[in-house]
């Protein structure tokens, strides 16, 4: 069982007091010596969730750094990696909940020659309500395909995972850090997955999840996905083959349906935002909204 862990959760606007605590209770359970938590607000301005988190700092073996400035999801978990001093490092996104009694313990007695450990993400608070549907159906078909993946055996190649539950040994992290290339929302997580990959080092996973007890509104969802895909345009040359909307529309220019796919999403396109701020979205329209408006980057800046 690993003897020393730093468990770092960067937050933005998000109370996170609950957090830590949950997790410190689970650490005295244990019984283990060498921990700290970390909490790095990232240029928060919420005063509601400012005043709560800064009750961390006087929690035993707990820093709290209320940073004025943000730096971006990359930049921040790498300043968090730097400054723990444990060989293993722990990040929690700061809205998410924890969920088992042994999270803890099932993390920290998995084989010490698995660098990078993932645990998956589970949804709850199911009483689904309009304003928030987006972002619960989207993060409850992530499950169901993450439950999928826990329980096959096959190689994952590292394209599923994310910053919300994962365990990495600290000289990993440091040698490979997050990319900071990456300043806005988005893909830091899968850009790490393919940068462990290109050095042989291959994600485990255990069906572990942290859960999801927060959901962004539908219009806020849809502006910071819409966010991510110009993310993923500025990266599509390091993604290639771990993306499926970079799959699919390279298929479409390969087969010459670009022109085509241009069209319908300037033909639908408010009518498909429409729908997805709506009470009922549809997975299936927010993945051709996804593909319509990714390809509409790609042709403006050939434009340009």
């Amino acid at each position: 069982m690993k003897q020393e862990l730093s468990i770092l959760i960067p937050t933005f606007n998000h109370p996170c007091l609950i957090l830590v605590q949950d997790l410190l209770a689970q650490i005295n359970d244990i019984g283990l010596q060498s921990y700290e938590i970390i909490v790095i607000e990232d240029g928060s301005t919420d005063m509601h969730s400012l005043q709560i988190n800064a009750s961390i700092e006087h929690l035993n073996h707990c820093k709290y750094i209320p940073n004025k400035h943000n730096i971006g999801r990359a930049a921040v978990r790498n300043e968090l990696a730097r400054m723990a001093q444990y060989a293993w490092l722990l990040f929690i996104d700061a809205d998410m909940k924890i969920v088992s009694p042994h999270y803890l313990s099932l993390l920290l007695q998995t084989d010490e020659h698995h660098s990078v450990v993932y645990g998956g993400n589970s949804v709850h608070n199911d009483s689904e309500k309009p304003e928030y549907s987006l972002r619960y159906r989207y993060e409850k078909a992530g499950e169901k395909k993450s439950n999928e993946l826990f329980a096959s055996n096959k190689d994952r190649g590292n394209k599923n995972i994310h910053t919300s539950n994962l365990l990495i040994r600290k000289e990993v992290m440091l040698n490979i850090p997050f990319n900071e290339i990456i300043t806005k929302y988005g893909y830091e997580d899968i850009l790490l997955g393919r940068d462990l990959l290109k050095h042989n080092i291959h994600v485990y996973y255990i069906h572990n999840p942290v859960g999801f007890t927060h959901y962004d509104e539908n219009e806020l969802f849809l502006r910071k996905t819409e966010e991510s895909l110009h993310t993923l345009y500025h990266l599509k040359d390091h993604l290639q083959g771990f993306s499926a909307i970079l799959s699919a529309a390279t298929t479409l220019e390969k087969w010459h349906l670009c022109p085509l796919a241009k069209w319908f999403y300037k033909a639908f396109c408010k009518k498909m935002q429409q729908h997805l701020t709506g009470n009922s979205p549809s997975l299936t329209v927010f993945s051709l909204y996804k593909l319509g408006y990714y390809i509409s980057i790609t042709d403006n800046k050939k434009e340009r």
